[in-house]
Formats: C-alpha cells, sequence, structure tokens
C-alpha cells in the first residue's frame, strides 16, 4: 500500500510529494512496534528506570530504523546523509517525549559519564539563546501582524533564527557523529537530506530548494509513544530535546 500524506516537505517538495510505499514486511515491522509500545503501555508498574522498559524501548527503536530502511528502499528515495554530516543537528529539536527523553540520559549517563557536565551546560546556553531569539521575534513582528489559531509564523520564525545560529547539538563527538546514536529520538530518525547536503547549512534554511524531507509512517506508533509520554510527564510540557536533557541530566 503507499500514501501521499506520510511526508513533510519544502514548498517545491509539496507540489509533487514523493510517494510512500510500505510492503509487507514493512507493514509487519510496524505491528511488531506497535505491540512492543503496547506492552509498555498495559505494564503500568514499570517506569523508564527500570531495565525492562529501558530494553524494551530500545528494542522498538532499532525496529524502527529497520522500517525506515525498507520504507525508504521500497519508495525509491535516497537520503544523501552521511556520518559527521552534522548540519541539521543544529536544529531546536521538539516534539521529544519523556520517555525518549529519559532512554537517552541513561545510555548517555552509562556510555559517557565524563562528558554529563560539559553537555548540560552547553544545553543551558542553547537555551538561553533560544530565549533570547523569542524575546526578539516578540520585539521586531508588528503588533498588528495576525497569526494563525497557532502562531506557526511566529514560531516558525524562532526556529529558524535559531538555527542560523549554527549551535550544533551537545550530543556530536569531535568528528561530529552522534553519541547517542542508538536512542537518538524519533524526529531526528526522521528527518532526511534528499537532494543536496549542502542545503541543510544553517545559513540555506530559508532557501526556496530545501532538500529536507520528513517522514511520517505511522499515527499509531506516534500516539502509542504520546501515551507514554503522558502518563510519565508530570513537570513541563517543554518536549525540546534540550531542555529535556538538561530536566534529566541535571541532578548527576
Amino acid at each position: 500500500m503507499s500514501s501521499r500524506d506520510n511526508f513533510s516537505d519544502t514548498a517545491e517538495g509539496r507540489a509533487n510529494p514523493p510517494e510512500i510505499v510500505i510492503t509487507e514486511s514493512a507493514g509487519k515491522i510496524i505491528i511488531t512496534i506497535e505491540e512492543i509500545l503496547d506492552y509498555l503501555i498495559s505494564r503500568k508498574d514499570l517506569n523508564p528506570d527500570d531495565n525492562l522498559f529501558y530494553f524494551k524501548f530500545r528494542e522498538a527503536l532499532d525496529l524502527y530504523d529497520l522500517l525506515l530502511e525498507e520504507v525508504l528502499a521500497a519508495s525509491e528515495i535516497s537520503s544523501v546523509c552521511k556520518t559527521g554530516c552534522k548540519q541539521c543537528c543544529c536544529h531546536w529539536v521538539e516534539n521529544v517525549s519523556f520517555v525518549e527523553g529519559a532512554v537517552i540520559s541513561r545510555y548517555l549517563k552509562e556510555n559517557h559519564p565524563d562528558l554529563v557536565g560539559q553537555i548540560t551546560g552547553s544545553f543551558r546556553e542553547d537555551a538561553d539563546i533560544f530565549d533570547s531569539v523569542c524575546v526578539s521575534a516578540d520585539d521586531k513582528i508588528p503588533e498588528h501582524h495576525i497569526f494563525g489559531d497557532e502562531s506557526d509564523d511566529r514560531y516558525d520564525l524562532i526556529l529558524s533564527c535559531f538555527y542560523q545560529f549554527g549551535r550544533h547539538c551537545a550530543l556530536l563527538d569531535k568528528n561530529g557523529r552522534c553519541m547517542v546514536y542508538p536512542v537518538r529520538p524519533f524526529t531526528c530518525r526522521d528527518y532526511f537530506n534528499v537532494r543536496d547536503a549542502s542545503a541543510c547549512h544553517p545559513e540555506k534554511i530559508n532557501d526556496e530548494n530545501n532538500a529536507t524531507l520528513i517522514v511520517y509512517i505511522s499515527d499509531a506508533i506516534t500516539e502509542k509513544i504520546e501515551v507514554l509520554h503522558r502518563r510519565f510527564n508530570k513537570v513541563s510540557d517543554d518536549m525540546s530535546l534540550r531542555r529535556l536533557l538538561v530536566r534529566f541530566l541535571k541532578y548527576v
């Protein structure tokens, strides 16, 4: 089966969006991921700190990578993303669930404990810059400007401005490789460049011929992760990666 509703691209891409193809084997992977998430939802006695929860969720993440590989291959979509190509890692990554934050922080503390303080400090600086961008946007946008229901125009401007600061994610090592790659957020997994790697440079974020593509495969998977997020997140509605990890790592 196929759908044209599962991709988000630039203006150029939306005019002729690529077609996503879900093969039979990809469909089976989706079902397996959903079953894992359903199991975690059913186990109300577990929390993300428990080993069973942690490794089950990691199993779902590994399967999701296999799913993406199969879907992109079946859809004849080639990514030009390469190891060490870190331009997209300047984004203010959002929509990261509490569970993802917990899993990433545990992985980081177990594999790079000596870098936790440095990473936390860098993310705090990023958050300060992001906040200053928010204030500047409010000051510069005319009061009579009418936004949509969600103020999309304003927030898109803020995200674009932050990206142009070129603040690479502190989870990158000195070679530009993600130190938490096996447990990286779904938001990062779904983001690809399909035409030109140079188009990801921060100074080109507003170019009309942007080459990035966001893949949406399964609403059901997203909804089940949201169920887990709502169960455990009792503190903040902020789902940005950098702030979320500061919350998890500040007591280390």
